[in-house]
């Protein structure tokens, strides 16, 4: 599947400054978006803990909460820990219709060979700005409560 821009850290920090409208979806679990983010990120993630059995499984709420909190017309960039899983969102939001998608292709934690070895910085080793914790109402929860998901 094509139309999906592949952006390093620094291009995707470049584009968020030119373009204030611009979304940051960070497809990462809630666990991962609390310890560390960009402070223009929404967390939306593409897969949930299950509290069942604490397993990591789809996130079935995932396009609702995307369609209620950002604009189809709206450029998103997608984020993730390595840039697999932010490509994977991307793909199905290109499939539910928004055109204007890129993905941060070394994700937070950077782009890694087959011995670990980290080949394309990611968005901390770029040294770009970061935050912690939930971020208020761009947390998970807060992006729950205001798209009237289930459960929020």
């Amino acid at each position: 599947m094509s139309g999906v821009a592949e952006l390093s850290s620094g291009a995707l920090a470049a584009a968020l400054d030119a373009d204030p409208s611009a979304v940051f979806l960070d497809v990462r679990t809630v666990e991962e978006f609390v310890a560390g983010h960009s402070p223009r990120a929404l967390n939306v993630p593409l897969y949930v803990r299950s509290p069942a059995s604490g397993m990591v499984v789809d996130n079935e709420e995932f396009l609702a909460v995307v369609r209620a909190v950002v604009p189809r017309g709206a450029m998103v960039y997608c984020g993730c820990a390595h840039g697999v899983r932010s490509l994977h969102a991307a793909w199905i939001l290109q499939r539910e219709g928004w055109s204007r998608l890129g993905n941060l292709t070394a994700g937070w934690d950077g782009k890694r060979d087959f011995l670990g070895r980290v080949i394309e910085p990611g968005w901390v080793e770029a040294g770009l700005p970061v935050s912690s914790g939930e971020g208020d109402e761009r947390s998970y929860r807060a992006l729950r409560r205001s798209a009237g998901a289930a459960h929020a």
